[in-house]
C-alpha cells in the first residue's frame, strides 16, 4: 500500500526477463580473487574493549580501509588473525590498529613479507601480546624485522600528516597521536615524511610503518587523499588496477565489480544517485571493442586508451549495468 505497485511490478517484469535470458551467465558469475588483504584482529578488539568499554575505535579503523579500497574499486579480503593461511595469493596486507599480536601471527606475517609481500602497519602494531601485556618498542617483532622502532606517543597537531611515497607527497588523515620513527636517532619538536612513514625491506618484501591511525582519520575527517595513497601502495605492491571510473555527477563514486562467467569478463557497474553517465577505463584484456549491458539491452562502443579500453555509459536502467563482452 505504498503507492508504488505499478512501478514495482514493471521492475519485476524487467528483472524476470533478464534472469530468464541470462540466468546461466549470472549463476556462473564469480568475482575476481582479491590480492589485497585487511587484517582483522579480534584480540585487538578485546583489548580496546577492556580499556575503553567499546571496540568501536578499532572497528572504525578497519572500516576506514575497507571504505577507501571500495571507493577505488580495489577488491580486498578480510583476513582474520587465526586464519593466516588465507595470505596465500595476497600481495599486500593492511593492518589497521593491530595492537595485539602473538608469536603464531608474527611468524606467519614475517614469512609473508620475506617471501615478497607488502605489509602496511599503523602506530603501535604488536605493542601488546595476547595476554594484554605491553612490550617495549625495542622488544617488538616489527623492530626486529625492520631494524627501527617507534619513539613513543607524541601529541598530534592537526588532522593530517605529510608523508612521501615513491617521491610523491600525500596528506594522510591522522587520529589520536603520532609515534614517529627515527632511524638516525631521536628527533624532538618536528617530524618530516621519513619519520612519519618509514619504509624498510625485509627479505623479498617491504614493510611500511605509519606513525598514526589513518584508517580512523579517514572515517573522522573524510580526507579522500587517503584513497589515492592506498591505490598507489597497491599498485606499487604489484597489483594493477582493473578499472578507473570517473562519474559525471552524483557524489563521484562509481562502483565497479569485475568477475568472470564461463570464461567471459562480466562487470557490474553502479552509478551514484544523480549521475547521468560515467566514463570508465578498463585494463587490457577485460573487454574488446564493444560491450552489452544485459539489463538495458544497450551496446556500448569502447575506445583504446592507456593500453586498455574506455567507454561512456549513460541512460542506464536504475543507474546500473551488467556489462558483458561481445
Amino acid at each position: 500500500s505504498d503507492g508504488l505497485y505499478a512501478e514495482r511490478l514493471e521492475a519485476m517484469r524487467k528483472t524476470g526477463a533478464v534472469t530468464r535470458e541470462y540466468g546461466e551467465l549470472l549463476e556462473g558469475f564469480r568475482p575476481d580473487s582479491p590480492r589485497v588483504g585487511i587484517y582483522f584482529s579480534p584480540k585487538s578488539v578485546y583489548l580496546y574493549w577492556s580499556q575503553e568499554g567499546t571496540g568501536r575505535r578499532y572497528l572504525d579503523g578497519l572500516r576506514g580501509y575497507a571504505r577507501a579500497l571500495l571507493r577505488r574499486n580495489i577488491p580486498y579480503a578480510v583476513i582474520e588473525e587465526n586464519h593466516l593461511e588465507a595470505l596465500d595469493g595476497i600481495d599486500i596486507l593492511f593492518m589497521p590498529r593491530a595492537v595485539v599480536t602473538d608469536a603464531d601471527q608474527e611468524i606467519r606475517l614475517e614469512a609473508f613479507v620475506r617471501r615478497g609481500g607488502t605489509l602496511f602497519c599503523e602506530s603501535e602494531t604488536g605493542a601488546f601480546s595476547g595476554n594484554g601485556l605491553f612490550d617495549y618498542q625495542e622488544d617488538r617483532w616489527l623492530t626486529k624485522l625492520t631494524g627501527i622502532s617507534e619513539t613513543g606517543r607524541r601529541i598530534l597537531a592537526g588532522d593530517t600528516i605529510a608523508v612521501t611515497l615513491d617521491g610523491t607527497g600525500y596528506r594522510l588523515p591522522a587520529s589520536q597521536w603520532i609515534t614517529p620513527y627515527c632511524p638516525d636517532g631521536e628527533v624532538f619538536g618536528s617530524y618530516g615524511p621519513r619519520e612519519l612513514l618509514a619504509e624498510r625491506r625485509a627479505g623479498e618484501g617491504t614493510v611500511y610503518l605509519c606513525s598514526t591511525y589513518p584508517g580512523n582519520g579517514y572515517v573522522e575527517h573524510k580526507v579522500h587523499e587517503f584513497e589515492e595513497f592506498l591505490a598507489a601502495l597497491v599498485k606499487q605492491a604489484g597489483v594493477p588496477p582493473y578499472c578507473r571510473a570517473v562519474s559525471c555527477g552524483g557524489d563521484g563514486f562509481v562502483h565497479v565489480r569485475k568477475g568472470t562467467s564461463g570464461g567471459r569478463s562480466v562487470v557490474f557497474l553502479f552509478l551514484p544517485p544523480g549521475a547521468e553517465s560515467a566514463d570508465v577505463w578498463f585494463a587490457p584484456g577485460v573487454f574488446g571493442g564493444t560491450v552489452t549491458d544485459i539489463v538495458s539491452g544497450k551496446r556500448f562502443t569502447l575506445h583504446s586508451k592507456d593500453g586498455g579500453t574506455t567507454g561512456t555509459f549513460s541512460d542506464l536502467t536504475w543507474n546500473l549495468a551488467v556489462l558483458v563482452g561481445a
